[in-house]
């Protein structure tokens, strides 16, 4: 055994590769905090992901009992927001003394108008068609049924006109008001 390698004194790695050393054992543990924070940040985002998935269930196909419900809703809003006016107008620019409307039916659906009434004679009975034909709201009236009948002693035509809606019309005349 060599005792004068023992006795000599140590080597030491000189101080610039101590400094190396150093910096990248910082470096290193500098990115395994940052590394770690990240990591716990990531978590904490997939942990609320999955609590909102949780909290947000998807909306159930409606039934058909609820399709029907709500298309009746449609319906009455639709009946609501119908424009009256410019067809109780164009009936009031169309009457005379010679008339009496006893019955005003609406079919909205088919944009159809059924009248019933009594007139005076045929003539006020033609007058009152040709002025109902002149209004731009309705369209195309006709006569579906007449005759004669007494009413309190006198003689007048019970009549009952069907006419056609024209949607075009009150939308314009709506918009004019």
């Amino acid at each position: 055994m060599d005792l004068n390698k023992l006795l000599q004194p140590a080597m030491y790695p000189p101080k610039w590769l101590l400094i190396v050393i150093a910096a990248g054992i910082a470096t290193s543990a500098g990115a395994l905090v940052d590394l770690t924070g990240r990591i716990e940040h990531a978590s904490s985002v997939e942990f609320e992901i999955a609590q909102l998935k949780k909290s947000v269930r998807p909306h159930p196909t409606p039934s058909k009992a609820d399709q029907e419900h709500g298309e009746q809703w449609a319906k009455l809003q639709a009946e609501r927001n119908f424009e009256w006016y410019p067809i109780f107008l164009a009936l009031e620019r169309a009457s005379s003394e010679d008339i009496e409307l006893l019955e005003f039916r609406p079919d909205k659906a088919n944009r159809q108008l059924v009248l019933r009434g009594d007139a005076r004679d045929m003539n006020a009975l033609t007058k009152y068609i040709d002025r109902l034909t002149a209004q731009k709201m309705i369209s195309q009236p006709y006569l579906r049924h007449q005759k004669l009948s007494l009413r309190e002693g006198l003689q007048v035509i019970s009549f009952e006109i069907q006419t056609s809606i024209d949607s075009r019309e009150i939308v314009s005349v709506s918009q004019h008001r």
